[in-house]
């Protein structure tokens, strides 16, 4: 039994553990495309890209997206007939952002092809591309300019120290500098923490597959037992209707020989009755037969005659059939009737 549930598993391994391994290994092809891609506009890792629905918030910041458009890009992105019309604005965006026709590379994006293009080809941000791209990459530094820009302008007096000594002065510019660097700490910080919770969601979307795929594999092995148990109920039953149908051929054979049997028996008795029919045409007038019995290979004959002469006629008869051989009178015997005098014989005649 446990050969059988063995080999079960393993024919429900080859039946769908193949074909979601070779669909994985295309989407991390697609994945790899795609981060190569986000590689020319500075823009996520590798596990960042393999996050479903995250990848293509990925691709809303390398076509140039930001603040809630990418958001809603996203959303829209899961909405059928919609998704096609952002996927061509975004691969032709992308495209443009590289240097070639929008039209062209984003009606394509629906086969795939401008993925492998853009991916591998020497093709980078040029024009106002290449500054969007800085932009999105060194998002931090325009952050803080936009940010002194809201504020209100007043000007930042730094208080001289009251020491004389000038190496523990700090100027204004180099403030702003700390303060960057700070920053961008900071927000490297903030994109480990990204690329954490990125590799969580994509540990945890494979044990969603792992898990489906055991789900799977347990309903298709009790489908399986099932389909083995009706199996099983039909050969048994075909069994059982092959030992009717041998039962009844051995019947049909047996009828066939009772039949025959019969056939021949009733050819015998016609032969029979012809043959007694023949010893009786051999009675002379006179004579009667009382019984004929037949004793293997004899036939014996009574009779009443009414006369002596009558009996050796009757011999005579039975002489000239060919079926008899020998002929013999056993015995004779007078016998009164009614004043009359018969004789009651018995003869023996061999057959042939």
């Amino acid at each position: 039994m446990a050969s059988d549930e063995l080999l079960i598993l393993f024919s429900t391994l080859l039946a769908f553990g193949i074909p979601l391994l070779v669909s994985l290994v295309i989407y991390l092809l697609f994945c790899f495309c795609i981060y190569k891609v986000g590689q020319k506009f500075k823009v996520g890792s590798f596990l960042a890209f393999c996050v479903p629905i995250y990848n293509f918030y990925l691709l809303c910041r390398c076509a140039g997206l930001t603040g809630q458009k990418q958001l809603l890009y996203t959303i829209g992105s899961l909405l059928p007939l919609v998704q096609i019309v952002i996927f061509v604005y975004i691969w032709g965006t992308i495209s443009h952002r590289l240097g070639k026709n929008f039209w062209l590379f984003g009606l394509l994006s629906l086969f795939f092809l401008p993925v492998l293009v853009l991916a591998f080809d020497s093709s980078k941000p040029s024009g106002s591309g290449e500054q969007e791209a800085l932009k999105v990459s060194e998002g931090d530094r325009l952050e803080i300019n936009e940010k002194e820009k809201a504020a209100p302008q007043e000007k930042k007096q730094v208080e001289k120290p009251s020491y004389t000594n000038s190496s523990f002065y700090i100027s204004e510019i180099e403030l702003v500098k700390i303060n960057l660097i700070d920053y961008r700490h900071k927000k490297k910080r903030l994109f480990i923490q990204y690329e954490t919770l990125a590799m969580f969601l994509l540990l945890m979307f494979l044990f969603s597959v792992m898990y489906l795929i055991d789900d799977k594999l347990s309903i298709d092995k009790e489908a399986f037992e099932t389909e083995v148990a009706i199996q099983n109920s039909q050969i048994t039953r075909l069994s059982k209707k092959t030992v009717k149908v041998t039962e009844a051929l051995r019947l049909k054979k047996r009828l066939g020989e009772i039949l025959a049997d019969i056939k021949n028996l009733k050819e015998n008795l016609e032969d029979a009755s012809y043959f007694f029919d023949k010893v009786r045409s051999k009675v002379p007038d006179k004579a009667w037969l009382t019984s004929m019995d037949q004793r293997d290979d004899m036939l014996v004959i009574t009779g009443i005659a009414e006369t002596q002469p009558t009996l050796a006629l009757f011999l005579n008869n039975l002489k000239t059939y060919s079926k008899f051989g020998e002929i013999a009178l056993i015995e004779s015997i007078r016998l009164p009737i009614n004043g009359n005098d018969f004789y009651r014989y018995t003869i023996h005649a061999k057959y042939k």
